[in-house]
């Protein structure tokens, strides 16, 4: 099987795997025309790990930067985000829910979530619709 090719895939960032961070590159880029700074593989608490956070007021707007120290350099106190999970095959009970937690733990730090995203290659009708009945933004498709 000879692996997905696209502008979006561009190496691994922060341990974070590849085809997810392409699909949500992709989404970044082209609908929501890379505002704000991507921060990849956010570390929400010690060991909670947000595949990305988009800050949308933040600038250089286009800006991509690996997830290091991001509590420091990027408090989520007051910020307007878009949290971002991902997974390369089907949206799942667990994107699902691993979405809803990590909304919860940026809540509860303070940020303004504008919206909880997740990205996956296909998904069923019926995780689709719980993902939206949940406030999910599902994001479907490869690359």
């Amino acid at each position: 099987m000879t692996p997905p090719t696209s502008p979006y895939l561009q190496g691994r960032i922060s341990n974070g795997n590849e085809v997810e961070q392409a699909l949500i590159r992709r989404w970044w880029q082209e609908s929501m025309g890379a505002a704000g700074v991507l921060v990849w593989e956010y570390c929400l608490e010690s060991c909670y790990y947000a595949d990305a956070v988009v800050f949308l007021d933040l600038a250089p707007a286009g800006s991509e930067v690996p997830g290091q120290q991001t509590a420091k350099r990027y408090p989520l106190k007051g910020a307007r985000v878009a949290l971002c999970e991902a997974k390369a095959n089907a949206l799942s009970p667990e994107l699902i829910g691993q979405a809803l937690v990590y909304r919860s733990i940026a809540v509860s730090c303070g940020a303004q979530v504008e919206s909880t995203n997740v990205f996956a290659a296909d998904g069923s009708p019926r995780m689709l619709a719980v993902a939206h009945e949940h406030g999910l933004r599902p994001i479907i498709g490869g690359l």
